[in-house]
C-alpha cells in the first residue's frame, strides 16, 4: 500500500518546512527541491565553517597533480573549498550551522587514491574516495554509507547501485536528499534517518535508505534532531565547489476537525463530488482511506481545520496518480483531473498569514485493480 505526503515549505528563515505524512494510498503530495532555491554556502573566506584547521583554504580553482597521485596545487582566487591535506595534524571541518532535514547539492573533485567524507549532522558518513575503474563498489568506496562497529566487528554499512565516479583530477557532482531522524516528546527515536535519495554523476546510487546507526567515525553515536554538516579532511586532498543546500525543520502542521464524505461510482471531475448523496460519511483522526469497502471508482472529499504556525509564502507540490482538489481557505491550491491515470503534479505557493485556515481536500480515480 501506497503513502501519500504533504509537505508545505515556507520561504521565510532557514527554509522553515512544515509536514505531514497521511495514509492515502494513492495520492502523492510533496514539497521538495524543485519549487524553492538552494542556498549557496559562501566560499569567499572560512567565515561558514568552525575552527577550521590550516589544512583547509579557499582558491579559486584547484589542481590535482596525477603524477604524484596525492598532491594538490590551489591557485588564488575564491569559490573553492580545498583541503591540502598539509600540516602535521590534518582535521575535518564543520559548518558553522546546523541541519536537520536538508537537501545537497555540491561539486567536488578527488586526488588519485585519496579519501574523504561528508558527514551528515556529524553522524553518517556518505564515503569519498577514489573509486575509477572499481567494477562492483562496496560501502568503502565512492558514494557508499559506510559502515560502523559493534564490539570491534564492523556492521552495516551499504554499497552505491553502481559505480559512477569519474577519474581523479574531474570535477564530480553529487546531490543529496537526507531525512533527519524523528523523535518523541521523551527524546525516543520514532524514526531512523533515511537518504530519501543520493544521486552521483546524475546516477542515482541510493534511494531510501534507512541510516539505523550512526557509521563509523561520527561526533557522536547519540542521534540527535540537528548537527553540523562535515567535511572529512585528514585522509587525503579533496576540494569542494558550488555547495548549496537546503534545510528544512520538521515541525508538524496541525490538523483537526477531519470529517469526510465517501462517494461511489463515476467521477471524471472534482465538480462531479457532492452532486450525489454519499455512499458514507463520518469523523477522521487523520486522513486515511478506511473507509473504502470496494476495488470500484470512488472519491472522498475531506474537510478540516489546518494550523499555520507561523506567517510567510508556503510552497505546495501536488503530485497524485489520480484527479484530486486541494483548497486552502477556498483557494484552489491544486487540481488535475483523472485523464489516463496519469500522474500529475501542480505547483503554488501561497502567503498565508499565522492562525487557522479551511481546508478541502478532493482525491478520486477510476477502477483501481491492476494499480501498482
Amino acid at each position: 500500500m501506497k503513502q501519500f505526503f504533504f509537505r508545505v515549505v515556507s520561504l521565510i528563515s532557514l527554509w522553515f518546512c512544515i509536514f505531514f505524512l497521511f495514509l492515502l494510498p494513492p495520492l502523492n503530495l510533496y514539497g521538495q527541491s524543485g519549487g524553492l532555491p538552494l542556498k549557496e554556502l559562501s566560499l569567499d573566506d572560512l567565515e561558514e565553517f568552525q575552527d577550521p584547521s590550516d589544512n583547509w583554504v579557499i582558491a579559486g580553482d584547484v589542481f590535482m597533480d596525477l603524477y604524484t597521485r596525492h598532491d594538490v596545487h590551489p591557485e588564488s582566487g575564491t569559490g573553492v573549498l580545498v583541503n591540502t591535506n598539509r600540516g602535521e595534524s590534518p582535521q575535518d571541518i564543520f559548518t558553522a550551522w546546523e541541519h536537520g532535514d536538508l537537501d545537497l547539492e555540491l561539486e567536488f573533485m578527488m586526488a588519485g587514491e585519496s579519501n574523504s567524507g561528508i558527514y551528515l549532522q556529524g553522524r553518517y558518513e556518505i564515503q569519498m574516495l577514489d573509486s575509477w575503474g572499481v567494477e562492483t563498489p562496496r560501502f568503502s568506496d565512492m558514494g557508499g554509507v559506510y559502515q560502523w562497529w559493534e564490539d570491534g566487528v564492523g556492521t552495516g554499512g551499504i554499497a552505491p547501485y553502481a559505480n559512477a565516479s569519474r577519474a581523479p583530477g574531474l570535477w564530480q557532482h553529487l546531490e543529496i536528499r537526507f531525512r533527519a531522524p524523528r523523535f518523541d516528546e521523551n527524546g525516543e527515536k520514532t524514526e531512523h534517518a533515511r537518504l530519501e535519495e543520493v544521486k552521483l554523476n546524475g546516477v542515482v546510487i541510493h534511494r531510501n535508505v534507512h541510516l539505523v546507526h550512526p557509521t563509523g567515525g561520527a561526533v557522536s553515536n547519540q542521534e540527535v534532531e540537528k548537527g553540523p554538516l562535515r567535511f572529512q579532511g585528514d585522509h587525503g586532498p579533496v576540494a569542494f565547489r558550488n555547495i548549496r543546500y537546503k534545510i528544512y525543520q520538521p515541525d508538524k502542521l496541525d490538523l483537526k476537525d477531519i470529517t469526510y464524505q465517501l462517494f461511489e461510482g463515476e467521477i471524471e471531475s472534482a465538480s462531479d463530488v457532492g452532486e450525489a448523496e454519499p455512499a458514507r460519511t463520518g469523523f477522521l483522526d487523520d486522513l486515511n482511506l478506511d473507509m473504502l469497502r470496494s476495488s470500484g471508482e470512488f472519491a472522498v472529499s475531506y474537510q478540516g481545520q489546518i494550523s499555520i504556525p507561523e506567517s510567510g509564502k508556503y510552497f505546495f507540490d501536488t503530485r497524485s496518480d489520480g484527479g484530486h482538489l486541494l483548497e486552502i481557505n477556498g483557494q484552489i491550491v491544486s487540481e488535475a483531473d483523472d485523464s489516463a491515470r496519469r500522474s500529475h503534479s501542480n505547483e503554488t505557493t501561497l502567503s498565508l498569514d499565522q492562525g487557522t485556515y479551511s481546508f478541502k481536500l478532493i482525491y478520486f480515480r477510476g477502477p483501481r485493480g491492476g494499480q501498482p
